[in-house]
């Protein structure tokens, strides 16, 4: 089966140098089948290296998979793991926020394709004329 980009997870590692270089952890999650799509430095101190690492997988056994495979290496910690749909969302939703305030007549004028307004407003028109 292959990878998709419907299976991409982002996961953040804490690589303690002295055990292991960035290219190992690069061929422990290539022999998996998992396809690296990204991998970015976040910070480094000392000997310590924290990397963002991006792959895409066949399904969600695969990415636990990788997971497994990351944690099985020494001097490697995963802090945390996060799909591209979670990430997508991160920062809050999409908001709708109209342009002008709509209220009572005015909503049914808003929510009405154009051929229909101009019907529409002659009846709200006669509708509201005072008939005294």
């Amino acid at each position: 089966m292959r990878t998709s980009p419907s299976y991409t997870a982002s996961y953040r590692l804490e690589v303690d140098e002295a055990n292991l270089s960035v290219s190992q952890i690069v061929d422990a999650v290539s022999a998996t089948g998992a396809q690296i799509k990204g991998l970015d430095v976040a910070d480094s101190d000392r000997g310590r290296i924290v990397i963002d690492l991006t792959c895409d997988m066949r399904d969600s056994e695969h990415r636990r998979e990788v997971e497994n495979v990351l944690d099985g290496l020494e001097g490697v910690h995963t802090s945390s793991v996060a799909d591209q749909t979670f990430m997508a969302h991160v920062g809050g939703k999409i908001e709708v926020s109209p342009r002008f305030l709509c209220v009572t007549v005015t909503i049914f004028l808003v929510h009405t394709p154009p051929v229909l307004r101009v019907s529409a407003r002659r009846f709200m028109t006669r509708l509201l004329r005072p008939t005294c």
